[in-house]
């Protein structure tokens, strides 16, 4: 009876097995492209080889689902984020309980570099605002890899610059007094081509509602819906849900930075 009921098993027992193995080389195929990709752009393209190698070769990879945080403000110190896949939010530690979110950043990007350098709780919530498939370098790990490599404090410093232009970019563009130039400066840097074209030549994207687009741009639902609808008219975007695709993103400069 047990070698009858081996055999009825048998036949599960080897496709449970094949589809094991087809997972874990479609997830071995997946973290080397995701590694590719992070070496490729960003910070890390920006690096000397051994040092972004050596820095991936710490990393464990992890996914979360839409509405997942990645860390919220408060919590004990962490390492260190490369987003690969999907978008996420930055809301500060610094405001109210209800605070919107400052910014909106799309693969690839890094985040978490603050208890690194300060030993402190996390200063920000960063949420997922869809799936998102990550690198992420342990805090103790990091330590340990600079502790051995002292000169690589300057390529984590450049990242740091990095996330300070940004910040004094997103408070630069706050100052626009122009609803529509304040608008359009904003598409344009979550479609990640505020000062250079998109990258590989293809059309951007802001992966944000229109209610959060009106919350970083300081402006009512009722005043964005207008704005989009003259750049939709215009033929400089087309929206989606949760999309706006920026067709035209030199004409959306030529308004974001004009003098009108």
């Amino acid at each position: 009876m047990a070698s009858v009921q081996k055999q009825r098993i048998r036949p599960f027992l080897d496709n449970a097995d094949a589809i094991w193995r087809r997972a874990s080389y479609q997830l071995a195929m997946d973290k080397a492209a995701a590694r590719e990709k992070l070496l490729r752009n960003g910070w890390l393209s920006m690096m000397p080889p051994e040092f972004s190698a050596a820095l991936l070769d710490i990393c464990v990879w992890k996914s979360f689902s839409e509405n997942a945080p990645l860390y919220l403000a408060g919590d004990p110190p962490g390492g260190i984020y490369g987003i690969v896949e999907g978008t996420i939010s930055i809301t500060l530690g610094l405001g109210r309980a209800d605070s919107p979110p400052v910014n909106f950043g799309k693969a690839v990007v890094w985040t978490g570099l603050g208890p690194l350098l300060s030993g402190q709780p996390r200063r920000a919530t960063i949420m997922c605002t869809e799936r998102v498939f990550a690198a992420y370098a342990p805090l103790p790990r990091l330590r340990a890899l600079l502790s051995a490599q002292p000169g690589w404090w300057m390529h984590m410093a450049q990242e740091l610059l990095i996330e300070f232009d940004l910040a004094a970019s997103i408070a630069n563009d706050l100052l626009i007094r122009s609803a529509r130039r304040r608008c359009a400066a904003m598409l344009l840097r979550l479609g990640d081509c505020r000062f250079a074209p998109p990258q590989g030549g293809t059309i951007a994207e802001a992966h944000v509602t229109q209610e959060a687009l009106a919350e970083l741009s300081n402006l009512s639902r009722s005043s964005i819906s207008l704005i989009l609808k003259t750049m939709l008219d215009g033929g400089q975007i087309s929206a989606s849900y949760r999309t706006v695709r920026l067709l035209d993103y030199e004409a959306l400069r030529l308004i974001a930075d004009s003098d009108l």
